[in-house]
């Protein structure tokens, strides 16, 4: 399920940008179960729009986590402070 819910991820920020919106934190999970919405509605057959149609409350609280957290910096992205 986690994989799948990786595709609807990506799908969602594909739609996004292809309707020329940038991908940041300003974006509610509202909007990104809306892209979805609209995807599922247009082509049902593709694996984001079989996980969306079928999702739990479980799985779109993950969902929501998941997206959240490609905005939170990781060690690695994080800025140290210079000595």
């Amino acid at each position: 399920m986690q994989e799948k819910r990786s595709i609807a991820l990506g799908a969602a920020r594909s739609q996004l940008r292809h309707m020329g919106i940038s991908i940041d934190r300003s974006i509610s999970l509202d909007n990104v179960l809306c892209v979805l919405d609209d995807l599922y509605k247009a082509e049902p057959d593709l694996i984001a729009s079989q996980w969306y149609a079928n999702a739990s409350e479980y799985q779109l609280t993950l969902l929501h986590r998941d997206w959240k957290r490609q905005f939170t910096p990781t060690r690695r992205t994080a800025q140290r402070p210079r000595e």
